[in-house]
């Protein structure tokens, strides 16, 4: 490609991005408001089943988590509106945290389940506590620090992105990521689960874990490199979006992984148990 080539494919490519963008965030609230009513009907079948065979916990998080995409979605279409010096600093203000907040709760979520799948191991529960600690460490002083300004030369709400901590906590986000995976790892290497057969409920956990978190640890760098190379905004946008969509769909594939694992506990209560089923006997997951 020649240099004069340049401007006329990003020119391109900034065109397309818009409209791809806005469908893209379309089909994204579409599926995390799906999401949200499908988890909140099993949270509430859960809650009021005599017996818990799920973790009311887990499904609790895949509702917040859908709950904070819709809210993060509408609020950044607020955004694309030209805001006026009332509305400038709060709605800013509320698509940072509304932001966060889902990924955050995303973060616990795949740490939980791979503490699960651990079996509760001590080791692994302190270098998750520091993973997530260091998250929250820098999701408060961007709080802070990233946001919406008038500026009243202009009359325009400028938006205040603060590089450094939006380089930790997308670091933070990619060590979530990583302990998530080496914790389930770990567990497909040890020498007592080599042996388990490929339908038990922990090999089951052990798959969900592997394929949600290395799914994570490619996308999260991918987008911290595009947003370092200083590309456009739309296409930045774009970007951001996709990986947003792709959260929401990883998050909202435990339905379908729970359907699986009723699938595979079913037939140890009423005939042989398979190998690994005596320690998922207590697990609710």
């Amino acid at each position: 490609m020649t240099n004069s080539d340049a401007p006329v494919n990003q020119t391109a490519l900034q065109l397309i991005a818009v409209p791809l963008n806005s469908f893209l965030m379309g089909i994204c609230f579409e599926a995390c408001t799906i999401g949200f009513f499908t988890s909140g009907a099993r949270l509430l079948d859960i809650l009021y089943a005599k017996q818990k065979t799920e973790s009311p916990f887990l499904t609790l998080l895949i509702v917040m988590f859908n709950l904070g995409a819709m809210i993060s979605l509408v609020v950044s279409v607020l955004t694309w509106i030209p805001l006026s010096e009332t509305t400038c600093v709060p709605v800013d203000f509320l698509s940072n945290i509304a932001w966060h907040f889902y990924f955050i709760v995303f973060d616990v979520f795949i740490l939980y389940k791979s503490y699960i799948v651990t079996d509760k191991n001590a080791i692994y529960l302190w270098i998750a506590t520091f993973s997530f600690l260091y998250r929250i460490s820098w999701t408060i002083p961007d709080l802070m620090w990233t946001g919406g300004t008038w500026d009243p030369a202009t009359e325009t709400c400028i938006y205040n992105y603060n590089a450094l901590t939006g380089f930790h906590y997308t670091i933070a986000d990619i060590l979530c990521d990583v302990v998530a995976t080496a914790g389930a790892v770990t567990m497909f290497m040890k020498p007592e689960n080599r042996s388990l057969e490929f339908r038990s409920l922990w090999f089951q956990l052990m798959k969900e874990n592997v394929l949600r978190s290395v799914i994570c640890v490619i996308i999260n760098p991918f987008v911290m490199v595009m947003n370092k190379q200083g590309i456009d905004s739309n296409i930045m946008s774009l970007c951001y979006t996709a990986q947003n969509y792709t959260y929401v769909r990883l998050m909202n594939l435990e339905m379908y992984f729970k359907e699986r694992r009723r699938e595979i506990t079913l037939p140890s209560r009423t005939g042989p148990k398979s190998s690994g089923s005596d320690k998922c006997e207590h697990m609710t997951v």
